[in-house]
């Protein structure tokens, strides 16, 4: 599917797939397709393979995961997919040498965004049956501090950034700082 030519292979109905390819369609206007296209479509598989795993996890009868297998399958969220497609599309192609290195510190702040959500979404959690780090063993404390230290090391592999990527640092260091102010504030799901 992110392949190019999904639209006249997406089934009647596929509106995901569809609008998949449309994106990528999009993407690959792009000056750092060439270079970050390969990203684009690890992070999509990754955000699919985490949602279906998480899946599995809430299906009745399974065992839950323990809170690092939890932790660690935060791709479930989606940030770093979307966060790839904004990398790709507003910067000019990187050095080798950046991607990991940005890759990495978009999932630190994916995984500190994961569980700042699980502390404001608890009780929603609970009633819609969805996962949520507090229901596999932490307390809140533990979790916020979790999420504390997470946040530390974010904004280490950030600080690190600031030479050769200094606008996705920004960037990487607003979202996280956006989160805190947000999840502190609301459960925007919860809201509706």
């Amino acid at each position: 599917m992110s392949r190019g030519g999904a639209r006249r292979r997406a089934g009647d109905g596929d509106d995901l797939t569809v609008f998949l390819a449309d994106i990528r369609a999009e993407l690959a206007a792009a000056e750092a397709f060439p270079v970050l296209g390969p990203v684009w479509r690890d992070e999509l598989r990754r955000m699919l393979d985490a949602m279906v795993r998480e899946h599995d996890w809430k299906a009745e009868g399974a065992a839950l995961p323990s809170f690092a297998e939890y932790l660690d399958n935060a791709d479930n969220l989606g940030f770093s997919f979307v966060f790839a497609a904004h990398w790709l599309f507003t910067s000019p192609p990187p050095a080798d040498a950046d991607i990991a290195r940005v890759r990495a510190a978009s999932r630190a702040v994916q995984r500190v965004i994961r569980l700042l959500n699980d502390l404001a979404t608890y009780e929603r959690d609970v009633r819609w049956g969805d996962l949520n780090a507090l229901l596999l063993g932490p307390t809140r404390k533990e979790v916020s501090q979790r999420a504390e230290a997470l946040a530390a090391e974010a904004r280490d592999l950030v600080r690190a950034l600031r030479d050769s990527q200094p606008a996705l640092a920004n960037y990487l260091e607003r979202q996280m700082d956006f989160c805190v102010g947000f999840y502190g504030v609301t459960d925007y799901w919860g809201a509706w």
